[in-house]
Parts: structure tokens; sequence; C-alpha cells
């Protein structure tokens, strides 16, 4: 696992797992945010990461294809500028602000940017994205502990 103090290429295995550990240890923010049992993916051009979220941790990361996002409750899916974009910006400030937080990105998209291939036939499939949003908020706002490379 990465340290605060390494930089680590963002998007890589290496940084959603470095960025799993901060919240992981972040026991008191799981708790608040309550239990988040979903696997979603984060899609940034060509690369996709899964990441399995239950109860209060991430228990695994993993780079999948485009057919692995139809194992995916959600996914998110941002142009590899607006994901630095809002990288950047969460650094700048220590946490997502204005434009840049999910609901805001995900609102100002016509398409939204969490989706879902996983085929559900009764109800959302992207109702985890909205049930445990500020456990994902969360997650990205600890990458201001990380330092990011593009």
């Amino acid at each position: 696992m990465a340290s605060a103090a390494v930089a680590v290429r963002f998007p890589s295995v290496e940084w959603f797992e470095a960025l799993s550990a901060i919240y992981n240890q972040e026991v008191e923010l799981q708790r608040r945010n309550g239990q988040a049992d979903t696997t979603m993916a984060v899609k940034c051009g060509d690369d996709i990461f899964r990441m399995v979220f239950a109860v209060y941790s991430i228990t695994e990361v993993s780079r999948i294809d485009e057919a692995g996002l139809a194992g995916v409750d959600f996914y998110l899916e941002l142009d590899r500028a607006m994901w630095r974009e809002m990288l950047e910006d969460i650094k700048k400030h220590g946490r997502a602000e204005g434009q840049y937080t999910l609901n805001s990105l995900d609102g100002a998209d016509p398409d939204g940017v969490a989706r879902s291939r996983a085929g559900y036939s009764d109800g959302d499939a992207r109702d985890a994205f909205y049930r445990f949003n500020q456990s994902f908020q969360d997650l990205f706002d600890l990458s201001s502990r990380l330092e990011t490379t593009f």
C-alpha cells in the first residue's frame, strides 16, 4: 500500500488500494455513515476499477474490463479531465466542493455519472449510489491525503 508521502498515479489499482487503506482506518466516519454493502466500479476512459464495500470497509479492489461492469451494482464514469479536476479540487479544499461533489456531477450530466449495466428488472440499479452516497463522497474526499499524479 502506498502512503500519503508517496505519489500514486490515478487511475491505477495502487491508487484505489491506497485510498481504500485510508478509508478502512476511518472507523468513526464509517460508523457515522452506516454500513455500505455494494460493489461499485470507477470508469476513467478504458481504465475500470471494481471496489467491494462490505459493512464498514472496502474489502477488494481490482481492475476489470467492460464486461465486468455487468457484475457491479453501479459505476461512476467521468472523462479523464473531469476526474482530474475533481481530485485536484478535493486536494485543494480537503473535500469536494460545489460542482465537484458526486451529487453535483451526477445531476449536471444528462445521463448521470452513476450508471449501471446490471440489468435489474425491479427498481433502479443505481440505487446503491444514492443510498450510500455519503460513503462514496467521503471515500473520494479522503484522496486529499494522497499525493496523486496523473
